[in-house]
């Protein structure tokens, strides 16, 4: 009797964080659909591309330096 209690307490110990795993999960969908402009979807991979394209330039900008810098 006392296994088959531990076992059934268990399975739903399980099922009740998988339940809130998954609550979780919509919990945080439901709050990035929610924002918009800035921070939506769009404005995060636009301000990824800019610190990209940013990065980029300073890199150039020190590459080219030191070739100029052994001339």
């Amino acid at each position: 009797m006392d296994v088959e209690c531990y076992l059934a307490e268990k399975m739903m110990r399980e099922r009740m964080a998988e339940a809130r795993a998954n609550a979780e999960v919509a919990r945080l969908l439901r709050a990035s659909d929610e924002r918009s402009g800035r921070y939506g979807v769009r404005g995060r991979l636009t301000e990824t591309g800019r610190s990209l394209a940013k990065t980029a330039r300073k890199v150039a900008f020190a590459i080219s330096s030191v070739r100029n810098a052994n001339r």
